[in-house]
């Protein structure tokens, strides 16, 4: 399965939006950023794909006025490949 890794340029939005996402039942965990996107804080905020529309819906009603970026990681051959998604 798929998964997406969201990743904000600090540490508290990706908390704040780990914290709203576990509210509503959305399974996700803190996750260093892979180095191959290596960016922002330092953090990211990993899920399944399936989520993505929660994820997009929560962070709309967030309010952030600072950009992320969503990137789906897909497995190739046991080797971690990254496609921007937003």
């Amino acid at each position: 399965m798929d998964n997406i890794l969201v990743i904000f340029g600090n540490r508290n939005t990706t908390m704040q939006l780990y914290t709203l996402l576990r509210k509503i039942g959305v399974r996700c965990v803190i996750v260093p950023v892979p180095n191959q996107l290596s960016v922002s804080c330092g953090l990211s905020l990993q899920t399944s794909y399936s989520n993505l529309d929660k994820v997009l819906f929560v962070i709309r009603k967030m309010q952030i006025k600072q950009s992320y970026k969503i990137f789906r990681e897909r497995k190739i051959n046991n080797r971690s490949v990254y496609q921007k998604v937003i």
